[in-house]
């Protein structure tokens, strides 16, 4: 579920990157990764704008890169329970953890489908 959101959330990120860029080829030889795509898509917007929204996008990558990269990722329930914590839904009240969980991420992705032109 993480793996999978992570790929929606990105790619609307890269989104909000290409649509804003004048020339955006000029950046496929960079190869930017996800953390600096968002990093760039936030910078396209007032310091203020929703700063849980890209905190808990971060976080979301920083879980993806733990979760692909080790094959017993430490530490991985609470990163989880800081990523809800990070995204204010109305959801923390939900009993099952990974409902909450998916209905967070399900509440990230729109937040920055909303930020796409």
């Amino acid at each position: 579920m993480i793996l999978k959101a992570h790929l929606l959330i990105e790619e609307q990120v890269r989104q909000i990157v290409d649509e804003r860029l004048k020339n955006p080829l000029a950046l496929v030889d960079a190869r930017l990764g996800c953390h600096q795509a968002i990093c760039l898509a936030q910078s396209f917007f007032d310091e203020d704008h929703d700063p849980s929204l890209w905190v808990a996008i971060k976080k979301l990558n920083k879980i993806r890169n733990c979760i692909a990269h080790r094959l017993e990722p430490e530490g991985i329930h609470d990163r989880i329970q800081d990523l809800l914590v990070s995204f204010p839904t109305g959801f923390a009240k939900l009993p099952k953890k990974e409902v909450r969980l998916e209905m967070t991420l399900w509440s990230l992705f729109v937040a920055v489908s909303e930020l796409v032109k």
